[in-house]
């Protein structure tokens, strides 16, 4: 059998870095599915949207989706010029030409909108103005004449191929416009800090347009942008609109948490339609002759116009934003960023979304203590107005707390059944009675403290605070001593092991320090340096865990004395959770979950067999391996397997054998397969067959045959047997076998020679045992 396995190179990635074979990588899980998603735009019924996992395309109206690309770049907007797709994200312009399915990068920078007219394609940089193609983006070249505000939040082309350009920033604002694609530019208000629009649409050669601080209301010019006011009566539909959408049937604008809205008299007044949303936070707002598309942090919805009704379809998208996870004993629980809070077994079967409540789909943190679970949670993205719940029920049934606590921005909870400890943007919470009631930690602690991350180990606990300082009690909270820590910087993550370790991360850098004497003192270690912060730090059985905000995962296996970069097949590199339990790590990133598959997980075999087996067939086992599905199975008559009877793949945790050879000592190991190895092993298991119990002739092997055939006898005990050959007359051709032989199995071979075609019987004979089987020589 070819192996399998691909060997990785060791790569010198820096001073600090040990060269590794690489024995884990990461597989992006399928689930949950969905997630923030920016954009969508439709191509003669073909959608694509993009989001923080790349961009998506569906064929059948976003029933079902298909990742395209970019899978590691945060997209935010889209456009289509000619044959070509064309998508902004982290870093630049991306182009794929749709025939090809080929991504390229045309051009570096930050870019905030983007839009596209048969050639001529348009960028809107953050600060350096005006970018255009007329060649569909294939080259640019800075097209500023005129403009005197670079940080261009919105370009459109209208349907007249007058183009726009909105500016924002602190540097000033305002409305250009070119009549001559871009050659030049003029200002259609001479202030500097003029109206502008953050999304505009255009219907009916009427463009409607919102800016971000208009209270709401949605502007209108039939000039093509030159003039623009408020039509008679205009009210706002509720607060800050996010996009906007013109058709035959009126006005869409969606604002932010609070969904959809449809106006019929261009704004006078405005219907709220939020039927099936399950995340009132709207991204964009598109449609066809007949349907409406929307997008939000919770994926891709659609409807029928004429009866507003949304479905959401993610079928496909895998771009959830996991803001925190947390496991237990039993089960994953998995906090999204839009899309609310899920609970799977560990292999994620089972998954299913846990209802706390209308429209809380932002989750900050989670903590499961045995099955009581406590979760920060809020409608809107900013933490600032996150609430506490808890579950007595692994999340079947949930009861909303309110906690004295004189703060809002809870960011992190963590605790055991003693106590539990909130971190907020206004000082740090204890709570000795299941969260019940609260009280603020201030003896030798700041009353304001911001915290985001605290870590629990017996009576001491430690606190960070976004400086070079950290906060430590040994009485659980009662009272604080402040401790300098040099070279942290930016207190970023505490977490402690199982042992007592305390593990302290840094902002900005992803300096690393570690204590062994309960936060006393801490020492600097060794590690790989990048412009990233510590976002999480985890721990299993065997490996040190550290995700950074914009690098991937540092894993030690030597409790921090050195370490390696982990992020084999992890496309997104923006981590913001890991947890571990045993051999189940999971990381959530700004664009799905991921698990580990680790070589050094054992796969482990089940001996329910006895020492000495009588029948010659056996059911072998094994436990399934976290995220394998394919397993390598050996069998051999020697525990060096220098000689395999058996080398095969197969989708199970089950292998059967049959007709094994009596008093014969069989050896068997498994291994994981993955796209990177199929020979770590398993510890081999004995297999020992003992006498047989009965005389038996089997049917020979092959039959028909042409130049030889094996024909097996089994003999329970040392005795003398005749093994004889006829032909189809009942003559007798051959003697095979006549002789005293030992108990076991045998093996006896019939060649063909002087053999003409036709039938011929074989017949054993022994003791009182007989049988004739029918054999066939075909030449």
């Amino acid at each position: 059998m070819s192996k399998k396995l691909i060997k990785i190179l060791p790569i010198l990635l820096s001073m600090f870095i040990n060269s590794y074979a690489q024995d884990s990588f990461w597989l992006k899980t399928n689930k949950p599915s969905g997630g923030v998603i920016y954009s969508v735009i439709n191509k003669n019924d073909t959608l694509f949207i993009a989001g923080k996992g790349g961009v998506y395309q569906s064929v059948d109206l976003g029933n079902t989706w298909t990742s395209i690309g970019l899978q590691a770049t945060e997209v935010t907007d889209l456009a289509i010029s000619g044959n070509y797709l064309l998508a902004i994200g982290r870093g630049g312009c991306y182009r794929m030409n749709f025939y090809e399915s080929q991504w390229e990068k045309v051009i570096s920078g930050y870019f905030q909108t983007i839009d596209a007219k048969d050639s001529i394609v348009f960028l809107g940089s953050g600060f350096r103005g005006i970018y255009r193609s007329k060649n569909y983006g294939k080259d640019w070249e800075e097209n500023n004449n005129g403009i005197d505000n670079y940080d261009i939040d919105k370009i459109f082309i209208t349907s007249s191929n007058v183009v726009l350009a909105s500016a924002a920033g602190t540097s000033g604002s305002g409305v250009f416009r070119s009549f001559d694609w871009g050659d030049s530019w003029k200002r259609i208000d001479p202030y500097q800090f003029a109206w502008n629009f953050e999304g505009i649409t255009e219907f009916n050669n009427t463009l409607y347009a919102f800016d971000f601080v208009n209270q709401a209301k949605v502007y209108k010019s039939t000039d093509n942008g030159l003039t623009w006011f408020l039509p008679e009566y205009s009210s706002p539909p509720a607060d800050i609109i996010n996009t906007i959408y013109a058709d035959n049937k009126g006005l869409y604008v969606g604002v932010d948490n609070y969904g959809f809205f449809r106006s019929t008299n261009e704004g006078a007044s405005w219907v709220k339609i939020n039927n099936g949303l399950e995340n009132l936070t709207l991204t964009d707002i598109s449609g066809n002759s007949s349907k409406l598309f929307l997008t939000n942090f919770d994926g891709f919805y659609s409807t029928d116009k004429d009866h507003i009704n949304w479905e959401k379809h993610n079928t496909g998208i895998n771009d959830l934003e996991i803001y925190t996870i947390a496991q237990n004993s039993k089960y994953i629980f998995i906090g999204s960023s839009g899309s609310g809070l899920f609970r799977a077994k560990k292999d994620l079967s089972e998954l299913e979304e846990m209802d706390i409540g209308y429209n809380n789909k932002f989750v900050t943190s989670v903590l499961a203590v045995d099955s009581l679970l406590f979760v920060l949670v809020s409608s809107w993205s900013d933490h600032y107005y996150s609430s506490l719940y808890v579950s007595s029920n692994n999340g079947e049934t949930w009861r909303k707390l309110n906690p004295n606590l004189d703060s809002a921005e809870l960011e992190t909870i963590v605790g055991n059944r003693k106590v539990l400890f909130i971190g907020s943007g206004f000082g740090v919470f204890r709570s000795t009675n299941n969260g019940e009631t609260w009280e603020k930690m201030t003896n030798g602690m700041p009353n304001n403290i911001n915290s985001s991350s605290i870590a629990v180990y017996d009576s001491v606990v430690i606190v960070t605070d976004g400086t070079s300082d950290i906060y430590r009690s040994e009485n659980l909270g009662e009272s604080w001593e402040k401790i300098y820590v040099p070279e942290l910087f930016s207190g970023q993550s505490v977490a402690v092991s199982p042992t007592g370790d305390f593990y302290l991360g840094s902002g900005s850098v992803n300096i690393l320090f570690k204590s062994t004497n309960l936060g006393e003192s801490w020492a600097k270690l060794n590690n790989p340096l990048f412009n990233s912060s510590v976002t999480s730090i985890s721990f299993s059985s065997s490996a040190v865990y550290v995700g950074l905000s914009s690098d991937g995962i540092l894993k030690s296996t030597n409790n921090g004395e050195t370490w390696s970069e982990s992020n084999l097949d992890l496309f997104s590199k923006s981590v913001k959770s890991i947890s571990a339990y045993d051999y189940y790590v999971f990381v959530g990133t700004n664009s799905g979950l991921y698990q580990e598959v680790n070589s050094t997980v054992p796969v482990t075999p089940i001996a329910d067999y006895p020492d000495k087996i009588v029948q010659n067939y056996l059911h072998l086992h094994w436990r399934k391996s976290p995220n394998i599905s394919s397993y390598r199975f050996q069998l051999s008559t020697d525990s060096l397997f220098q000689t395999i009877l058996i080398d095969q793949v197969i989708n199970d945790t089950t292998y059967y054998l049959n007709s094994l050879n009596y008093l014969t000592t069989y050896y068997w190991r498994v291994s994981s397969v993955t796209k990177y190895w199929d020979d770590i092993f398993s510890d081999f298991q004995k297999i020992v067959v003992s006498n047989p119990l009965n005389f038996k002739l089997y049917n020979n092997y092959p039959n028909p045959f042409n130049n030889e055939t094996n024909v097996r006898v089994d003999v329970p005990i040392k005795s003398e047997i005749k093994l004889i050959l006829y032909n189809s007359l009942g003559e007798r051709i051959k003697i095979i076998k006549s002789s005293i032989v030992d108990a076991g199995t045998h093996y006896y071979k019939i060649n063909s020679n002087n053999l003409a075609s036709g039938i011929y019987f074989v017949r054993l004979i022994a003791r009182n045992y007989s049988k004739t089987i029918k054999v066939v020589v075909l030449k």
